[in-house]
C-alpha cells in the first residue's frame, strides 16, 4: 500500500491510527533517510497509545521502553548505529526478543539481519512536496496494522 503524507500533522495522524491497530507482540520496521519522518511516525503512535513525548527526543540511546494502555513498547533507533558489537546495541537487541512486547525499530537495515522479522514495514521516500509511506505487511498481524491505518483515510 502507498500512502501519501504532505506534512507533519498528518504523520502524527498516520501514526495515531496505527497505534489503533497495535497488539501484543508486533514488530513494525521503519525505514528512510534521515529527516524524512521515522520518529515523527513513532511519536505518533506512541501518542495514539496515550503517551505524550517532546518533539526532539535524545538520540544518544538506541532504545527507549514505555508502559502506556497495558502494552509494553521497545521503540528501536538503529540510525546512528556504527557497530555491532556495541554495548548499547546489544543490550537492546536483548529487549527485542519479548514476544509480548511492541517493538518498533527505526532504520532496521543498520543491523544487518540481527532483528526479528517483523510484522509491518513502513519505507519513506520523501517527494518535493511531503512524503510517501510505502506500507508492506508481513503477517496477519501486519494485515491488521494496515487496516487501522485505512480505517480513517
Amino acid at each position: 500500500m502507498d500512502l501519501y503524507i504532505p506534512n507533519e500533522q498528518k504523520t502524527l495522524a498516520v501514526g495515531s491510527r496505527l497505534a489503533r491497530g497495535l497488539h501484543h507482540g508486533a514488530i513494525i520496521f521503519l525505514s528512510g533517510d534521515m529527516g524524512v519522518g521515522k520518529s515523527t511516525l513513532m511519536r505518533g503512535i506512541l501518542q495514539g497509545l496515550g503517551l505524550r513525548l517532546p518533539k526532539n527526543n535524545s538520540r544518544s540511546s538506541y532504545l527507549h521502553s514505555h508502559d502506556v494502555n497495558g502494552l509494553t513498547v521497545h521503540c528501536l533507533d538503529l540510525y546512528l548505529l556504527s557497530d555491532l558489537d556495541d554495548p548499547r546495541f546489544t543490550t537492546a537487541l536483548s529487549r527485542l526478543s519479548e514476544p509480548s512486547a511492541v517493538r518498533i525499530v527505526e532504520s532496521p537495515e543498520r543491523a544487518h539481519g540481527n532483528l526479528p522479522e517483523p510484522d509491518l514495514h513502513i519505507k519513506f521516500r520523501q517527494g518535493i512536496k511531503g512524503r510517501t509511506l510505502l506500507i508492506e505487511s508481513l503477517s496477519e498481524r501486519g494485515s491488521m496494522l494496515v487496516r487501522a491505518v485505512n480505517a480513517h483515510h
